[in-house]
């Protein structure tokens, strides 16, 4: 072993990458700290605490259970029913819900879906416990115990939507220079 071989670890492009990875720890930390929290978030904290998760895990487990062993997996029926949840709350179809988990950190947190892409629920499992959930008549029992026990505690749901913009191709659109006046229909100038 020489000399150098000990040295490899101070250089100086180490020392300044390592710098580097602790000010970005730094500075993604004070984001978060000073950062206010988003009304999802606040939503979805609230959900956490008032929504009787132990209660509705009781009610599907039986439903959910795995055939071979005949216990369901309590992780994933306890993500899957915040998912569900997300599905009412936001009215997201199984893609848009599975799309919503990777963009949104509230909802992977809500979801309790760590960093990685591995735990995040796909399109076929959603829609698959959406099923059970319809087929075994679980959606409006849940519905109904759930919006029981928050009007017991003076809450009620307003579903709200994630809305997507889309672009699309429209032969009929007409050409126009940016930022122009527009007109309705109704003749009024509006810009």
């Amino acid at each position: 072993m020489n000399e150098r071989s000990n040295v490899t670890f101070a250089t100086p492009s180490g020392e300044i990458k390592h710098e580097m990875q602790r000010d970005a720890k730094r500075a993604s930390t004070e984001r978060k700290v000073h950062r206010a929290p988003t009304r999802r978030e606040r939503f979805l904290a609230e959900m956490e605490c008032t929504v009787p998760w132990s209660k509705l895990r009781a009610l599907v487990d039986s439903f959910y259970a795995d055939p071979a062993s005949r216990r369901a997996r309590p992780l994933e029926l306890d993500r899957m029913l915040r998912v569900y949840f997300l599905q009412r709350w936001f009215r997201l179809t199984d893609s848009a819900a599975h799309e919503a988990i990777y963009d949104s950190s509230a909802m992977r947190v809500f979801v309790l879906v760590g960093p990685g892409a591995a735990c995040v629920p796909d399109e076929a499992a959603i829609g698959k416990f959406r099923r059970i959930m319809r087929d075994y008549g679980l959606a409006d029992m849940i519905a109904l115990a759930t919006d029981r026990h928050l009007r017991s505690l003076g809450y009620a749901i307003a579903p709200g939507a994630i809305v997507d913009a889309r672009l699309v191709a429209d032969s009929n659109a007409q050409v126009q220079t940016p930022f122009a006046r527009i007109v309705d229909t109704a003749g009024v100038a509006a810009g």
